[in-house]
């Protein structure tokens, strides 16, 4: 009888949070479309006519479609897939190494792009990024040797955990960027390491960029 009633009880929890949470969502609904806090709205993108490359998604479908929950938060525990996605490099332009920015301006917070996953040192010549290179990626505090993928996140702890829309709030983009770099990028680990620390680090170095954006359900 006691776990019944332990029961009904968490159930009860579970039921009214998930209310305050749609409540929340709702509430904060105009809150979004924080495109000028896109990483190609940074400083390191101004250089005029930047070329532009052409990225694809096999896995989710063209630009706008909306991403199956196995690639999103959705999946549950922290089991997103990475979405593979293809690109053309640059043409005319040296490259020394990618990086990939995943974000989301849609999130509640004013003027705020989250940064869902940036994974950088990816080699020059590399066209493609899967799931099985971002598990393999390591953090900037891993020093042992013969690493060539890195990842930082302003929110995960590890290399991607997916995109995911707060209950109540409708459904949000995600951008992936592709970006074309002229040198390799080395973040100081002994400083803070998120979206703003690695989009300084691009300051000079970016030579070419794509985009592809997919569509978030409401969570």
């Amino acid at each position: 009888m006691i776990d019944l009633i332990l029961l009904l009880a968490l159930r009860m929890v579970s039921y009214f949070v998930n209310l305050m949470r749609i409540f929340l969502g709702k509430i904060l609904y105009f809150c979004r479309g924080h495109d000028s806090a896109l990483i190609t709205n940074y400083p390191a993108f101004e250089v005029a006519q930047l070329p532009r490359f052409n990225v694809t998604c096999n896995d989710c479908g063209p630009p706008g479609s909306t991403i199956p929950d196995r690639y999103t938060s959705h999946a549950g525990n922290g089991n997103a897939t990475f979405p593979t996605f293809t690109w053309t490099p640059p043409p005319g332009v040296n490259v020394a190494e990618y990086a990939l920015v995943c974000e989301d301006p849609d999130i509640p917070v004013p003027g705020c792009s989250q940064a869902i996953s940036i994974i950088y040192n990816i080699a020059a010549n590399k066209n493609q990024l899967n799931d099985d290179d971002v598990r393999n990626a390591k953090d900037p505090d891993d020093t042992s040797a013969n690493i060539r993928l890195r990842w930082i996140s302003d929110i995960h702890d590890s290399p991607y955990k997916g995109p995911g829309a707060l209950l109540g709030h409708g459904t949000h983009r995600c951008f992936f960027t592709v970006i074309a770099l002229n040198a390799p990028i080395q973040l100081d680990r002994n400083r803070p390491l998120n979206k703003d620390r690695f989009a300084a680090e691009l300051v000079g170095k970016v030579v070419g960029w794509g985009q592809w954006h997919g569509v978030i359900r409401d969570g």
